[in-house]
């Protein structure tokens, strides 16, 4: 977003929420989704943009629902809430919302390395042999070996793939 074909006053404002929420955001990353600056840990935490008469603030579904009294005095639906330019904008609101979206980022971040462990830990356990040479051998089928592939690309692994049904003894 190309803060400079705003007024000085709004410049100054987004330039305010943007520090807000930098400080808020551990080792965040700035991003551009939907063609507004947004905040990044592990997945979108929130994103803002200016318009002619308000400050456009979306903190996704799950924010504006936590925070339904505090932002019930603004213009907001079920994942934005319109700031008034012309009032003054609650930066303490903004940053409450956007930790609250960083807790519940990280919750969902490690739910899921949680429930992948466990996956792995089942798949592993359940077709694996270790070989002389210190190699996995897995034994799958076509299912597994796309569970397989997709996790390896996760973590990215190396793993060849070798089709022993096919193969002819010589």
């Amino acid at each position: 977003m190309n803060i400079s074909v705003f007024p000085f006053e709004t410049q100054l404002i987004l330039e305010e929420i943007c520090s807000a929420i930098q400080a808020t955001v551990p080792n965040d990353v700035e991003v551009i989704s939907y063609q507004m600056p947004a905040f990044k840990l592990h997945g979108i935490l929130v994103w803002f943009a200016a318009y002619r008469k308000h400050i456009g603030f979306y903190p996704c579904s799950s924010g504006i629902k936590a925070f339904e009294k505090e932002i019930s005095g603004y213009t907001n639906s079920k994942g934005a809430v319109q700031f008034p330019i012309e009032k003054p904008i609650p930066f303490e609101l903004i940053v409450a919302i956007t930790k609250f979206r960083v807790n519940e980022d990280i919750e969902k971040s490690e739910s899921k390395k949680e429930k992948m462990t466990n996956v792995v830990y089942y798949f592993f356990n359940e077709s694996f042999k270790k070989s002389s040479n210190g190699f996995i051998i897995l034994k799958l089928s076509a299912i597994n070996s796309k569970f397989l592939i997709s996790f390896s690309e996760h973590f990215r692994l190396t793993v060849k793939l070798f089709n022993f049904n096919n193969s002819r003894a010589s």
